[in-house]
């Protein structure tokens, strides 16, 4: 068990130190807080990374909200919001959530459909832009 922790860590300090200049990684962190991963597994395996390691994230909502900026998890400004929620579920009707989140030269931006029905939200998976 040691060894596999130590190969995780090993892992994670290699993934974070060639994010500066591997294009392909920064997607890859990018995508993580899309939840664009092609790769479920990998998508796990990557929440072993620090957060803190995080991007410019820009999410809005439309109709009705202005663009905010987002350090950690920027989609939990809508699952986990309680006023965000709150609002939604006494507003029903079709929103657009919008994420644009960049690193240095890389850039993706993902739109999201939102249903408002009876109190619930119904997410869709996301297309990237």
């Amino acid at each position: 068990m040691t060894k596999a922790f130590y190969a995780l860590l090993i892992g994670v300090t290699l993934l974070i130190g060639s994010l500066s200049f591997s294009s392909d990684v920064q997607m890859m962190m990018l995508r993580r807080f899309h939840w664009r991963d092609s790769s479920f597994v990998r998508w796990s395996l990557l929440q072993c990374v620090p957060s803190m390691y995080n991007f410019g994230n820009r999410i809005e909502l439309n109709p009705g909200s202005t663009s905010r900026q987002m350090n950690h998890f920027p989609l939990r400004a809508i699952t986990f919001n309680p006023q965000v929620r709150q609002s939604l579920a006494e507003n029903s009707g079709h929103y657009t959530v919008t994420l644009s989140s960049h690193y240095r030269s890389s850039t993706l931006t993902t739109s999201y459909d939102l249903e408002s029905q009876s109190a619930k939200l119904i997410f869709d998976h996301g297309r990237e832009q």
